[in-house]
This record gives C-alpha cells, sequence and structure tokens, in this order.
C-alpha cells in the first residue's frame, strides 16, 4: 500500500464519478502529468444515497494505491499549519495552485477550550452546516446552525437560556419559537421580527385564526412615531401609527363574551383624543337593556344636514331635563299635540310676548232662541 501527498489540480470529471487530477511530486514530472484519483466517501447507499463532499481546486490530499491494485484513491485533506510552504517543487508555484494559507472552516472550533468542539461542513461559498457542542466556563453553544452564503441561518439552539429555534434572514429579520427556559422571553414564545420590511399575511382560499386557549390578552399595538415612514412612502401623510381594520365586501363584527358566570362582557373604546365614526351609509344602534351616553365636559351635539331628527318612546316616555334653559326654534312652526292634555307649567308663561295682535273678528251675538250652555257662572243663555 502507497500513501503519498498532492495537490489537486483539476476537478473536471465527464464520468461523473467523483475523479479528481492530483499531482503527487513523487510519481508525476510535472503538474500537467496528473494522476487520477477516485473520491471516497465515508458513506454511501443504495439507491443513490450517501454524502459526496469531494475536495476543491488547490486543496492539499493525501491519496492511496491498495496492495495490488492500480487506482488510487481520496484518502483525505490537509490543512496547511501556519508556516508550512506549498508542496517543494518549482512549477507548482508557477500553476494556479497558489493558494496555501493556514485556515479552517471555521475559526470558533478551538476557541472555546483549544479542543475541537464544532463539526463544521462549509462550501467554498460559505454556505455551512455547524454543529457545536462548546462548553466552557464563559461559552455555552450547544447548537446545530445551517447557514447559506449571504446569511440566511436556521439555527436550533439548546443551549441554556436559550433553548430556541430562529430562523432568520441576512438583516436579521425572522422567527423565534422558545423553549421551556428561555431568556429574555416567555418559556414556550414564539416571535416574528422585521427588522426593516412589511410583513404580510395571506390565506388564498381559507381562514386565518387566531386562538387563545386558557391563557392571557390579546394584544396589538402600534408605537410608530412616523420616522421610518419614508419619503413618499404613502400619498397620505398621516399614514403611520394606525391600526386598520376593514372587510372590503362583507361585515366587521366586534363581541364580548361573558366575564364570569352571570357576568357580561364588556366592549371598550377609548380614545385621548377625538371620536370618530363615519358611515357612507344608514346608521344603526341597537340594545337590548338600556344605552346611556354621558359627556362629562363639553357639549353633546345632534346635527342632521338633510333629514328630521326623531326620537321615539313606543311605550315610555321623552324626558328632557336642563339645569339651565330649554331652548326650542322652528324656521316655520312648533307644533305640540297631547293624545289627553297639553300641560305647560312655569310662575310666568310668556306666549309670542310684546308682538300679539288684537283679535279683530266681531265677538257672536246671542239670540233669545239661542239655546242655553252650562257654564261655571250662570245658567241661561240671557
Amino acid at each position: 500500500m502507497r500513501i503519498l501527498k498532492g495537490v489537486i489540480l483539476d476537478t473536471l470529471d465527464f464520468s461523473h464519478q467523483g475523479k479528481m487530477g492530483v499531482f503527487a511530486p513523487e510519481i508525476c514530472p510535472s503538474p500537467s502529468e496528473l494522476i487520477d484519483v477516485i473520491y471516497v466517501s465515508p458513506y454511501a447507499g443504495q439507491p443513490q444515497s450517501g454524502m459526496v463532499m469531494i475536495p476543491e481546486l488547490e486543496q492539499e490530499v493525501l491519496i492511496v494505491q491498495p496492495e495490488g491494485e492500480k487506482d488510487w484513491f481520496y484518502l483525505g485533506s490537509v490543512f496547511m499549519m501556519p508556516g508550512k510552504a506549498p508542496p517543494p517543487h518549482d512549477e507548482i508555484k508557477k500553476s494556479k495552485c497558489v493558494n496555501f494559507r493556514p485556515v479552517l472552516p471555521d475559526p470558533r472550533i478551538y476557541n472555546a477550550r483549544d479542543y475541537p468542539q464544532r463539526l463544521v461542513i462549509k462550501d467554498p461559498k460559505n454556505n455551512a452546516l455547524t454543529l457545536s457542542h462548546r462548553t466552557s466556563p464563559d461559552v455555552m453553544d450547544i447548537s446545530a446552525r445551517l447557514r447559506s452564503s449571504k446569511g440566511k441561518e436556521l439555527v436550533l439552539d439548546d443551549s441554556p437560556e436559550v433553548e430556541a429555534i430562529t430562523l432568520k434572514n441576512e438583516h436579521g429579520d425572522g422567527i423565534t419559537i422558545t423553549g421551556e427556559k428561555t431568556t429574555p422571553f416567555a418559556k414556550r414564545t414564539t416571535k416574528i421580527e422585521n427588522m426593516e420590511g412589511p410583513q404580510f399575511y395571506i390565506c388564498r382560499q381559507s381562514a386565518i385564526d387566531m386562538l387563545i386557549q386558557d391563557g392571557r390578552d390579546m394584544n396589538f399595538l402600534n408605537k410608530s412615531v412616523g420616522s421610518n415612514r419614508g419619503e413618499g412612502a404613502s400619498p397620505i401623510p398621516e399614514q403611520y401609527g394606525n391600526i386598520n381594520i376593514e372587510s372590503e365586501r362583507r361585515d366587521v363584527y366586534l363581541t364580548a363574551g361573558r366575564k364570569a358566570e352571570g357576568e357580561d362582557g364588556r366592549i371598550m373604546l377609548h380614545c385621548k383624543g377625538r371620536f370618530q365614526v363615519n358611515s357612507e351609509g344608514e346608521g344603526f344602534i341597537q340594545t337590548v337593556d338600556g344605552l346611556n351616553i354621558e359627556v362629562e365636559k363639553g357639549d353633546f351635539n345632534l346635527k342632521v344636514l338633510k333629514g328630521d331628527i326623531n326620537l321615539d318612546a313606543v311605550e315610555g316616555n321623552v324626558n328632557i331635563n336642563a339645569g339651565g334653559n330649554i331652548n326650542m326654534k322652528a324656521a316655520t312652526q312648533l307644533n305640540a299635540a297631547g293624545a289627553a292634555a297639553v300641560n305647560m307649567d312655569g310662575k310666568m308663561m310668556y306666549l309670542n310676548s310684546g308682538a300679539a295682535l288684537p283679535n279683530t273678528d266681531p265677538l257672536p251675538t246671542v239670540t233669545k232662541d239661542a239655546k242655553c250652555i252650562d257654564n261655571h257662572y250662570e245658567t241661561g243663555g240671557e
């Protein structure tokens, strides 16, 4: 059995079998005369299953020729140590094999205890799979990490006080799902975070349900002050800091259930500024057990631009009470009617005071033939 050291100078393989062109100075007269080396994997299965990680160009490798065989096989790759020069052959320095440098795929393999505590698979584009079991008084990293060349990352982290699954893009936007013992989040938390861009939730042909089962509150909070809305981002300058709920085709329902047995829930609308309700159609409020509107300070105004204001108590009274005056004014007529009586009570009563005109119609003449009528003062027609 022969074991030699060489450098890969060619990985072009039309047979697609993992063959490499290796320059081994002991048996190759020049870098242009390479020997074919067959790739060997630590695992292979049928059908077409296994692990394939063919070394890159310019990589120093060990190759082996078993006893009685004419073929050479890949045995392993060698990481150049600090201060070590390339293989001693002048013509190699003139070839494309000039990239010898002391490097491991991940410099943190040894940084916890000076013992290797990471398993790393990494390609030339920096796509990497890292299995870490680093433990020391200062570092606790027990995780599996899959990272793309641009920084997209999936992390399964079992480190103490972390215990989380994290999926992020290269900008830091992502989803975090925590375990039982996590800092700074509560246990078993799901966090979705966007560092800059928006979030979209799209359901094409079904429904979106959000449910809290035996938990706590559901909170929606917009803390935006508009500093990141961007110039020209919206034709409406005030379009930031709002919470908008819209149904394009049907209704929007807000329903409060029972807080406890025999105790109904409430719908609370609290506004620190102006409270406004707009409707392009008819507005309608219906309650089963009373409706109270209270203004602590200021006026309460009802105004209809075109139409009537109707107050109707079907089986009750309409009561208007004022600590001051009650003022009523009509552009044409002021009508009051009572099926039984119209009662007006006051120490003084004025009807069109100061502007009433005398009645100019003559008084009727009572004749002797006129029938007598009873009155409160006397009986008789004369």
